[in-house]
């Protein structure tokens, strides 16, 4: 064919395609084009404006309609064509663009291609064609793309104005949804909303701006709005709403600048209601600085309080006292009561405290039964007679809802500025007076002095110690032989704590096991005394075959109460020592029973079951001893030294001894007297009916070693 004439093949072809338009028209033509020039590719593609990238939007690809995909020009073909408006290459294109994978993947070798211009000669696109080998005719191949480019162009100008008139149809839709979804959003705003024009004439309010002032929109329209607070951070207006009611908001003003503007062309007011908010945090406020219970400070609230009040009277030269006070046995308000009548009790004693001290601001609740206020200007003679009054007071008229019984209290007091000029010194001070004041036996007042101070110091100092150094390291075991009073041969020993160091260094007992009570110690201390004197009976029953002598061993009241495994443990200890809960008794102080009877009984009986004997230790010194004999399965008691060391000489602690030994055979328990020092005192109470004794008349407490010897030596061993 001659380059300047028409082929009828393009005739046809165009005839063919000329009812297709847009994506069909351009997939028609690629498929009839490449059937003109022999290609098994071709290709239509779109270019971006950097001429960097490429969209296939038509195109036959080995007789199957082509995907529409992306691709970079880069190292491609495409990109020499985007460059130089046509070009071919003729078996050469693999060498050509050696980084063109998909080339290689093809089995692509020649290429063919022109660049499709716009009306205003801006490169948009591309039409190419890939053989898999040589291109049977170039020239004609050049010749149709020539006469298709214009058709092609045509139809990929139309296409790009489409996806042009798409995107700003979405776009139309998107504002207009967000225009549909900003009046959605001012309608249901629970924020108040005010609109203003440039010349602050209120045009518009949303209905939560109507129901937080009770307005109508008519009524505000036209109306001047103050922007001075334009922009600036949120503020805190109170109003009063149509109703009267008093209401707290939080307000802010923005402005709307459109087109660059350095004016605001509206005005928008929020308004949203904080009164419920600021109710809630105000609670909250006053609950952490407040106790719920009393409405009593708490006690850090007052002690930070405090201070300025402290400073104040230093510099005028006043006095002041720190006084805690601690209703007593509260515990046992609560199981026979209840909680509700516990804190009626509580309540009714702060407020009886505040009435007879004439304090309202420096008193707080510092513990659940403990009330703690401080006076000013009053001396100790002063103080002393206050809290007397007050004694009498609470025996004689206090009250509380549903409570018929009597209480009592103890206190203890530090004196500003002798005994502190701090808060937390004076809180402090008085603490350790309150604790001299329940060792005391309750129900009385001590004030704060150096010998507190002093045994303070003891009692930190060994509890140092003690958590430094450990039990394990600091306590080991004595032994002290207990013997029958009839035949005066030992039927069992009792285990002894004792501070290990020398005479000088040493820490009395009394003080160090009630420096564990205070701290937690007590546990490790009753494990380690249980572990060591269990293997020394083992050690006892193997080597010396004294199969009948047992063994007596202390446990706090807080290793039974607050530990639900612990008859487990204990049964663990003895079988790997070969021993069984028959071989020990279990001395008990009363201080169990007081404190918590209930659980105290279903504990005991545990140990019971167990297998374990059970004993009171210092019998007579409690509150109520008689009434656990019968109740509570003990079968043993041991009569305290106190009433021991009298009875020579004392015929009312004869008496007492007397009594206890007859109540005791009536629930046939066996009894046991301590600190038996005299030939005169062992003789006497065997003639009383004692079982059993022990105390440095008959052997002093031994360390294991010389113990162990003395065993092994000594013929009066029971059977």
């Amino acid at each position: 064919m001659n380059r300047s004439g028409l082929n009828p093949e393009y005739v046809r072809v165009i005839s063919e395609i000329s009812q297709f338009t847009g994506a069909d028209f351009l997939n028609q033509l690629s498929q009839k084009l490449a059937g003109l020039i022999k290609a098994q590719y071709v290709y239509v593609v779109t270019l971006d404006s950097a001429l960097e990238n490429a969209s296939v939007i038509a195109g036959y690809e080995n007789g199957q309609q082509a995907k529409t995909i992306n691709y970079p020009l880069e190292n491609t073909p495409c990109q020499q064509l985007a460059s130089h408006g046509s070009c071919a290459y003729n078996l050469n294109v693999q060498q050509c663009f050696p980084h063109d994978h998909h080339l290689v993947d093809m089995q692509v070798h020649s290429y063919i291609g022109k660049v499709l211009l716009d009306s205003l000669g801006q490169k948009i696109g591309l039409v190419s064609a890939l053989y898999e080998s040589e291109i049977p005719n170039p020239d004609w191949a050049h010749d149709v793309f020539d006469l298709f480019s214009v058709r092609v162009t045509a139809e990929v100008e139309r296409h790009l104005h489409q996806l042009a008139l798409t995107e700003q149809l979405l776009e139309l839709e998107q504002r207009n949804r967000e225009i549909n979804l900003s009046s959605s959003i001012l309608q249901c705003a629970h924020d108040g909303i005010l609109i203003a024009d440039q010349q602050q004439k209120i045009r518009s309010v949303n209905p939560a701006f109507e129901t937080l002032f009770g307005l109508n929109q008519s009524q505000v329209i036209g109306q001047h709005l103050n922007t001075d607070m334009l922009e600036l951070p949120p503020i805190i207006e109170e109003i009063k709403s149509a109703s009267g009611e008093l209401k707290q908001l939080e307000t802010n003003i923005i402005g709307i600048y459109e087109n660059d503007k350095d004016t605001a062309s509206f005005f928008v007011k929020f308004y949203r209601d904080i009164t419920e908010e600021q109710r809630s945090k105000a609670q909250l406020r006053y609950r952490s600085t407040h106790d719920e219970q009393t409405g009593l400070l708490r006690r850090q609230t007052f002690l930070r309080e405090l201070e300025p009040v402290l400073e104040q009277l230093g510099r005028t030269g006043q006095c002041g006292a720190y006084i805690h006070f601690d209703i007593d046995n509260f515990k046992s308000i609560n199981q026979f009561f209840g909680h509700q009548v516990a804190d009626d009790v509580a309540k009714s004693f702060a407020f009886a405290l505040k009435n007879h001290f004439e304090v309202e601001e420096l008193i707080c609740k510092s513990g659940a039964d403990e009330i703690s206020l401080f006076v000013q200007n009053k001396n100790q003679i002063e103080i002393a007679d206050l809290i007397k009054e007050f004694r009498e007071f609470v025996r004689e008229e206090f009250s509380a809802p549903g409570f018929n019984g009597n209480i009592t209290f103890s206190s203890g007091a530090s004196l500003f500025p002798e005994d502190g000029d701090r808060s937390n010194t004076l809180q402090s001070n008085s603490a350790l007076a309150l604790q001299r004041a329940k060792s005391n036996g309750r129900n009385t007042q001590v004030f704060f002095d150096q010998q507190i101070k002093q045994s303070s110091e003891r009692f930190q100092s060994i509890y140092k110690r003690l958590s430094e150094d450990g039990i394990n390291q600091r306590i080991y075991p004595v032994y002290q032989a207990i013997v029958c009073l009839d035949s005066r041969k030992v039927m069992a020993f009792e285990a002894l704590a004792r501070w290990q160091g020398d005479e000088q260094s040493r820490i009395n007992p009394q003080e160090f096991v009630e420096v564990c009570e205070h701290t937690g110690l007590i546990r490790d201390l009753g494990d380690k005394m249980f572990k060591d004197a269990s293997e020394f009976l083992c050690r006892v029953r193997q080597e010396l075959g004294y199969e009948h002598l047992c063994l007596s061993v202390n446990r706090s009241p807080a290793e039974i109460l607050d530990r639900n495994d612990i008859c487990k443990k204990w049964l663990e200890v003895l079988q790997r020592n070969q021993l069984n809960a028959q071989d020990i008794q279990i001395e008990i102080t009363e201080n169990l029973m007081i404190n918590e009877p209930e659980h105290a009984l279903r504990e005991l009986k545990k140990l019971n079951q167990a297998g374990f004997a059970l004993s009171i230790d210092d019998f007579g010194t409690g509150f109520s001893s008689l009434s656990y004999i019968n109740r509570y399965p003990f079968s043993a008691l041991k009569i305290d030294r106190s009433f021991v060391a009298d009875i020579e000489h004392d015929e009312s602690s004869l008496a007492l001894v007397e009594s206890i030994i007859n109540i005791a055979k009536t629930f046939s328990l066996t009894t046991i007297a301590e600190g038996v020092e005299t030939k005169e005192q062992a003789d006497i109470l065997q003639k009383l009916g004692c079982d059993k004794a022990q105390g440095f008349y008959f052997h002093r407490p031994m360390e294991a070693d010389l113990f162990f010897s003395f065993l092994s030596k000594n013929p009066k061993i029971g059977i």
